[in-house]
């Protein structure tokens, strides 16, 4: 299991797996990934603030239906 922060389920969320690293990359398809209500939360405040321009609920609904976030 990997909890990820802010930042990746942002960069999962546009496609930009080249801010992963290789071995990072391999490790997120063999072990579940998760986030805690934290992320949530600042995702939320990213969006108050303009740094994303989309909900925070939009982008973990479409993490969970693609890569299987929990």
């Amino acid at each position: 299991m990997i909890y990820l922060d802010t930042h990746a389920v942002v960069w999962l969320y546009e496609g930009d797996l080249s801010r992963f690293t290789p071995s990072g990359r391999s490790d997120m398809e063999q072990h579940d990934l998760m986030i805690s209500p934290a992320v949530c939360l600042e995702l939320t405040f990213l969006k108050e603030i303009n740094r994303i321009t989309v909900d925070a609920m939009a982008i973990i609904e479409t993490l969970r239906q693609s890569i299987n976030l929990q």
